[in-house]
């Protein structure tokens, strides 16, 4: 959207998604083993994505034989008092955003998703666009989230492009606002199907 006005050529798709970073996180740490399943354990689940998950600025750092990166062990305590020991699942499960190949899918990252879409858009609103992208969704409620992708459009950016993300704490809700808002205008009725 750029100045209010919906850009169709723009629009674009990642099937990754919380689901995949809920199902990696729970094989990872071994939680289907202990009588977990999704969806029905999505809650705890997701609580676990927030308050543990974090992504790392450069993951290629993380994974070499002599990584830059430390991660010391975290425990976290389960619904049911046991405690988990949170080891590298905490920052390689919502790595699949940016590298989808970790969970075997060819699909581009969501860096590269927001990349073909302001390069969609007309070369004329590109400029505004890099200083105006708007985090929404539970996913990016992940720790390192937004500084990640951050670094990862400045690297795909044009130089000397002015780019800056905007995430606000209430972006895990930011859907349900816009469609809140959309059902205030008085055209809505006219859109909406009945019997």
């Amino acid at each position: 959207i750029a100045d209010v006005i919906y850009i169709p050529s723009a629009v674009q798709r990642i099937c990754i998604a919380g689901e995949h970073i809920s199902c990696l996180c729970a094989s990872s740490l071994g939680l289907r083993g202990r009588g977990w399943s999704l969806p029905e354990d999505v809650g705890p689940i997701n609580d676990l994505k927030e308050s543990i998950l974090f992504l790392v600025p450069n993951f290629a750092s993380v994974v070499d034989p002599k990584p830059e990166y430390i991660y010391k062990n975290k425990p976290y305590k389960l619904p049911d008092g046991n405690e988990l020991t949170i080891g590298e699942g905490a920052f390689r499960s919502p790595e699949v955003l940016f590298s989808p190949f970790l969970c075997e899918s060819k699909e581009p990252g969501i860096h590269e998703i927001v990349y073909k879409s302001i390069q969609s858009s007309d070369a004329d609103i590109r400029p505004n666009l890099w200083p105006n992208i708007v985090l929404a969704g539970g996913s990016t409620m992940i720790r390192g989230f937004r500084k990640r992708l951050e670094t990862e459009m400045r690297k795909l950016a044009p130089f000397g492009s002015n780019v800056f993300i905007t995430a606000t704490q209430e972006r895990k809700y930011l859907a349900w606002f816009g469609a809140n808002l959309f059902t205030q205008l008085s055209s809505f009725r006219k859109m909406c199907i009945s019997k």
